[in-house]
């Protein structure tokens, strides 16, 4: 998994994600999650996966929609709006 996640994969950061949001194999930190969930959002869009994207984005939202990794994955997808 660390050389996919290396390589930019979008799941392996997302399973991260999980990890940190359910606290399985680490301390639960719902911060973490949405950083790592953001990571992945922007992994996905590099590897053209918008679907995905956004979904990860919602997720990373839901925690906290004010973190940079956050905010700078919702200007990526939404570049139209500015807030």
């Amino acid at each position: 998994m660390f050389a996919r996640l290396k390589a930019g994969d979008g799941d392996s950061s997302y399973n991260i994600a999980q990890m940190y949001q359910n606290g399985f194999g680490v301390p639960q930190t719902k911060l973490a999650a949405a950083e790592w969930y953001a990571k992945a959002g922007a992994q996905y869009l590099r590897q053209g996966l918008r679907e995905v994207s956004l979904s990860a984005l919602e997720r990373a939202e839901a925690i906290d929609p004010k973190i940079p990794d956050v905010v700078a994955l919702r200007a990526q997808l939404f570049p139209q709006i500015k807030k």
